[in-house]
């Protein structure tokens, strides 16, 4: 068995700088978002619900994907742990063909059911959909990028990409809307994601010489179609009240669309709030598994500061909530509806942002049960929203009964002492 490398990053070891970084240049490309959609909302009118149903639909693509970039995360740490940088660059060169097959597929089965997804979110034009194809496929090379990066522990190169995005993402889709509509809006998203790749490129040009790459040692497909199954139902939960409530009210109720896609704008905004822990937290929980050591404490740890962070978040949105709205979506005459809704979704979401990274260390750590109880909840929400949901209140308290049933069944499953070989 090779050893260990020397150089290899070691978990806990500058996880409290690299987090201090990448909250900064997460905070930066939070707030370009935050310009991004206030732009939207103010200068779309009622087709701001086109394009909210529109960005839910490629963010649960862009998470269902986000399984392989998990994975690769996973991989790229593992290899990156035992033998060092030139390990998880050659396993990006022997993956980099069935990548791209891969998102040649993607991009057949969008095409396929373009017509399908036009008419069922009741979208103004085809365009916008096909768009938003190309959004996800830029996102794609994207998170690539991002995986192996980050499973290095390159968390500067990183944090480089996420300011590389957040100074696209402040002009490019805002310009091109001012021609395009909604189109333009999201033809800028893709050309941002592109953008925010190219941080990565330096490091294709590294540790080229050859050596041993032993398929056991994170190639495991069994993992692949776990992460990618956990990711696909992760996404549901988290946009799936947005595409079913736009399905139930577009076209005959546009205004109450607007409502609910503002206030889950603002609400669902905590879902990346930590979001620059966990993108530590998730090549730490690797590096350890791959060294057979225990993360639970390092997990309890995270899980901490996050919540002090989330529970920061909602104080600043409860006693501030009108001026949340102003900055988030502008200053508009149904504020008084939205500001309900949006702190009823943000509670509602917490819960749901913690599990988050309950739901990375159990991949991380192979524990089992993960993905049973993640269909489960699923289906028990989906019916939920189908058959009792009705208004946007109720929505809500769908969400936030399945985020604390998944965060307290995460719990449990985390702190098992045996996880699941392999």
């Amino acid at each position: 068995m090779t050893a260990p490398n020397s150089g290899a990053p070691v978990p806990g070891r500058g996880l409290a700088s690299a987090s201090a970084m990448l909250v900064g240049a997460t905070a930066v490309l939070n707030l370009s978002m935050v310009l991004y959609h206030h732009q939207m909302s103010v200068r779309l009118g009622v087709g701001y619900g086109d394009l909210a149903a529109l960005t839910g639909l490629i963010n649960i693509v862009v998470v269902l994907a986000g399984g392989v970039g998990t994975w690769l995360t996973r991989v790229f740490a593992h290899d990156a742990a035992l033998r060092g940088d030139t390990a998880a660059m050659l396993r990006l060169r022997r993956l980099a063909p069935r990548l791209g097959l891969a998102g040649l597929g993607m991009a057949a089965l969008m095409a396929a059911l373009g017509w399908s997804v036009t008419s069922y979110l009741r979208l103004g034009s085809w365009q916008s959909y096909a768009f938003a194809a190309s959004t996800v496929l830029a996102g794609l090379v994207l998170m690539t990028a991002r995986s192996l990066v980050q499973g290095m522990h390159r968390f500067g190169v990183l944090s480089a990409s996420y300011l590389l995005e957040a100074l696209g993402r402040a002009t490019v889709p805002a310009l091109l809307e001012t021609a395009f509509g909604v189109v333009g809006a999201l033809a800028g998203t893709t050309a941002v994601a592109l953008l925010a790749s190219l941080a990565a490129l330096p490091l294709l040009w590294r540790h080229r010489e050859d050596q041993p790459l032993d398929e056991r040692d994170g190639g495991d497909t069994r993992g692949l179609v776990r992460d990618t199954v956990v990711m696909g139902l992760f996404s549901l939960l988290c946009f799936l009240d947005i595409l079913l409530f736009k399905h139930a009210h577009g076209g005959r109720d546009d205004v109450l669309v607007g409502v609910y896609s503002r206030g889950a704008l603002v609400g669902k905004s905590f879902l990346y709030v930590a979001s620059a822990f966990m993108l530590v937290a998730l090549p730490a929980f690797s590096a350890a598994a791959a060294r057979g050591e225990d993360s639970s404490g390092l997990l309890k740890r995270f899980l901490g500061v996050m919540a002090g962070v989330e529970l920061a978040g909602l104080a600043v949105l409860w006693f501030a909530t009108r001026l949340v709205l102003h900055i988030l979506v502008g200053n508009l005459p149904d504020l008084g509806a939205i500001a309900p809704l949006a702190r009823g979704m943000a509670m509602a979401v917490i819960p749901l942002s913690l599990f988050q990274l309950v739901m990375l260390h159990c991949m991380a750590t192979h524990r089992r049960g993960l993905v049973p109880l993640m269909v489960v909840v699923v289906a028990l929400y989906w019916g939920a929203l189908h058959w009792l949901a009705n208004g946007p209140l109720s929505f809500v308290a769908c969400l936030g009964s399945a985020s604390v049933v998944l965060l307290a069944g995460g719990m449990a499953l985390a702190l098992r002492t045996q996880p699941e070989v392999g």
